[in-house]
């Protein structure tokens, strides 16, 4: 009896041996050729299969799907207690199909989008016939499956895409050395482990620590895993940018740290520290840089997609540089980086469907930001406009500072703090708060730039003043506030020794004696401080702050030069009419009046305030009020020559004061009919003498005195010196900034004065 048993099993063990090493494998392999080649498009080939009845070892050796996927092994474990359990289950347990273990080694495919976004496995599957829908089954009656440890070694992951790239290179991504431990992977309950490093486009290392809580209702199902990418290099993704920007990504390396979390009801939620080394960005269009840093730093981002909001604890950024560049066409280098495309199709919708009443519009929470800080350590920042010759440019560096406190969905402003140095000299400061959730119902910023070299600005100075700047400092403070859309500003230039260089020949340059505006506002200081106020409704399309600040500098200049004594008077409080017009008795040139006087000392006063102005005076008579008066001082002085040769002739004592009311009158009248009978025998005049006393005779005479220009002439002389010497001796000015210019007749004139006009002028 033992013996018929041990015969029978070594049948029944040769039995299993022949169908398992001898029979079993060919099958295989040409079932998974056949079935293969008749499921796929695409030629399978296999090198090998190995089966081991007794320890259920299943190996399948060089696997090879044409053009797609290669693998040099796969090993299937099984154990004998498992396959019995799963042919003949317990009572009361769920039916599984276990595999002890599935090792997989040096496997390989290729993911290849082409032009049309169409995949290279998107026809591997032949078509067939379409079969009825299988009915789901039974709650408890499905079949799980569960491999305890799942192993792949060496694998090899390769994707194109030539879709979204430039049309002559496409993207490639490379994921080599796939190493992959998992553990209790299973369908559709499982509680799995699963372990994956890898290296991408062979400089990156990917590290990934997943668990998979499976359950058969989806609300139950759990996901979570820890994410490590170290050194990607950015310029892989050139491709990318190539289709959609004139730019070039030179360097940059990424690294990331993350935490995954995802259940049904909560969706995902990210938490994760990044960072990004060395990055440059060239523009493809000059093959100059355009952005660069050492070392951006992402600290605390935190994803919640139920809320829909990302958050940041901090961001801080070392090293940056940016070039900002104005071309001859007034094109900016960052606008030109990107590139015009295509408009994407719009694709099919079903009847009545709107996206803005889908239900997942209608369901979905608005993105939201926050960051709590933001920092800038050493930036720098290059600006050149080569919009016009010569062109202009300078840079600002050591840019620190931050940004606190920004979020979306707060009414608390974010504050801004950044200070760095423009052309390395000078300080610039930007401080203020914005609501980050409505900048245009309320924010507050000022910026204020010290010791600005004015001589940078040469080319902008000659471009629209006409000049260039040998010398001169700018500090410039500018506060800007804005409430319910509605801007109010205040724009503080302080110049600080300004002085103009040559003349530039501009077709740009305002028309405007731009010297005699900044020797108007310039003062003994050498300063110039000019305020300009802005404000204006932001929601009105047609406000655009650029010129209306710089109108309102324009008008600023304009006023200045149409009223310039407007401004003087404005110094010293005194009124700019009578310190432009100096009024003169008929006849006279002394300075008596009080009004006059007060006049000319506040002049001086304001005249001290403005070093640089000079002052014009243009001595002026009145034909119908000046000529009586000094036709009647020549007369009088004739008549007091020819009364002093009377008595040199009658050899009479002159006496020490003489005066014509010394005169006798009756040598008086003699005299006055000498000089009128000798006009009369001229026949420059036809006077009266008969029963005429000396006052009938005085007045004929003025009346009929022929005109003397050249006593008119000495009398606005004589007025102009007179204002000059007061200036001079009693305002402290000095002589070379007053000229004394050419005199003026003026046919008529008022009775009681004579205005002598003063003009102002740059030194």
């Amino acid at each position: 009896m033992i013996r018929k048993l041990a015969s029978l099993f070594l049948k029944a063990i040769t039995a299993v041996a022949v169908v398992g090493f001898g029979i079993i494998p060919p099958l295989l392999h040409i079932g998974v050729s056949l079935v293969g080649n008749q499921l796929l498009t695409k030629e399978v080939k296999l090198g090998a299969v190995y089966f081991n009845p007794f320890t259920l070892n299943l190996t399948l050796v060089a696997l090879d799907i044409e053009d797609t996927a290669q693998l040099s092994s796969i090993s299937i474990d099984a154990q004998w207690q498992d396959l019995a359990q799963f042919i003949f289950p317990p009572s009361g347990q769920q039916r599984t199909f276990a595999l002890n273990s599935i090792q997989i080694d040096e496997p390989a495919t290729k993911l290849i989008f082409n032009k049309k976004g169409i995949a290279n496995v998107a026809a591997l599957l032949a078509p067939t016939a379409q079969k009825p829908q299988a009915t789901p089954d039974e709650p408890g009656k499905s079949v799980h499956f569960l491999v305890r440890e799942t192993t792949l070694r060496k694998g090899k992951f390769q994707f194109t895409d030539h879709q979204y790239t430039h049309k002559t290179s496409p993207f490639n991504l490379t994921l080599d050395h796939i190493d992959l431990v998992g553990q209790n992977i299973g369908w559709p309950e499982s509680s799995a482990d699963i372990t994956i490093n890898t290296h991408l486009n062979d400089s990156t290392r990917l590290t990934s620590q997943l668990h998979l809580q499976l359950a058969e209702d989806p609300i139950n199902t759990i996901a979570s895993g820890a994410i490590t990418l170290k050194k990607l290099n950015l310029p892989d993704f050139q491709p990318i940018i190539s289709k959609y920007a004139n730019a070039e990504l030179k360097s940059g390396n990424l690294n990331v740290e993350a935490q995954v979390n995802w259940q049904h009801t909560d969706g995902v939620e990210i938490e994760s520290n990044a960072s990004i080394d060395k990055l440059r960005i060239d523009s493809t269009i000059n093959q100059e840089p355009v952005v660069r840093w050492l070392h951006l730093q992402v600290n605390g981002l935190a994803y919640r997609e139920s809320d829909n909001r990302l958050t940041v604890q901090q961001i801080a950024l070392s090293d940056p540089e940016a070039v900002i560049a104005i071309d001859e066409n007034l094109q900016v280098n960052l606008a030109a980086l990107a590139k015009e495309t295509s408009s994407t199709a719009q694709q099919p919708t079903a009847p009545g469907y709107s996206p803005e009443s889908s239900p997942e519009k209608d369901n979905a929470r608005d993105f939201s930001l926050a960051i709590k800080t933001f920092s800038i350590a050493n930036g720098a920042m290059d600006f050149s406009d080569r919009s016009f010759e010569p062109g202009f440019a300078t840079p600002i560096v050591n840019l620190n500072g931050k940004v606190s406190g920004f979020d979306s969905k707060s009414q608390t402003p974010a504050t801004i703090d950044i200070a760095g140095r423009v052309d390395r000299y000078a300080p610039v400061t930007i401080q203020g708060a914005i609501n980050p959730s409505s900048p245009l119902d309320q924010t507050n910023l000022s910026m204020s730039f010290k010791n600005l070299e004015l001589t940078t600005l040469t080319p902008y100075s000659g471009r629209f003043a006409g000049y260039s700047i040998q010398k001169g400092r700018m500090h410039l403070d500018l506060n800007y506030g804005i409430r319910n859309h509605q801007l109010s500003a205040t724009n503080e230039m302080l110049l600080d020794k300004l002085i103009l260089g040559s003349k530039v020949d501009s077709d740009e340059s305002v028309d405007l004696p731009i010297r005699l505006a900044i020797a108007l506002l310039k003062d003994r200081n050498g300063q110039i401080d000019i305020k300009l106020p802005v404000s204006g409704d932001l929601d009105n399309p047609e406000f655009k702050l650029g010129p209306i600040i710089r109108t309102a500098l324009f008008n600023l200049i304009t006023n200045l030069i149409s009223a310039p004594f407007d401004l003087l008077a404005s110094l010293v409080g005194g009124s700019a009419e009578e310190m432009q017009f100096i009024n003169f008795a008929p006849g006279e040139f002394s300075l008596q009046q009080y009004q006059q006087i007060e006049s000319l000392d506040k002049l001086a006063k304001a005249l001290q305030e403005r070093p640089e102005l000079q002052l014009e005076v243009t001595g002026k008579t009145a034909n119908q009020s000046d000529w009586p008066l000094v036709a009647e001082k020549l007369l009088n002085e004739q008549l007091y020559k020819s009364w002093i040769n009377t008595l040199e002739n009658q050899q009479q004592p002159i006496p020490e004061s003489t005066s014509l009311s010394m005169i006798n009158p009756e040598v008086h009248l003699q005299l006055l009919t000498q000089v009128a009978t000798k006009m009369n025998d001229s026949g420059r005049a036809t006077i009266a003498l008969e029963n005429n006393n000396i006052a009938s005779i005085t007045e004929q005479l003025i009346q009929q005195w022929p005109y003397n220009e050249a006593a008119m002439r000495e009398l606005a002389i004589d007025r102009a010196k007179e204002i000059k010497d007061y200036l001079m001796n009693e305002g402290g000015l000095a002589p070379e900034r007053i000229y004394l210019l050419d005199v003026q007749h003026l046919a008529k004139g008022t009775e009681e004065q004579i205005a002598t006009e003063l003009q102002l002028d740059a030194g």
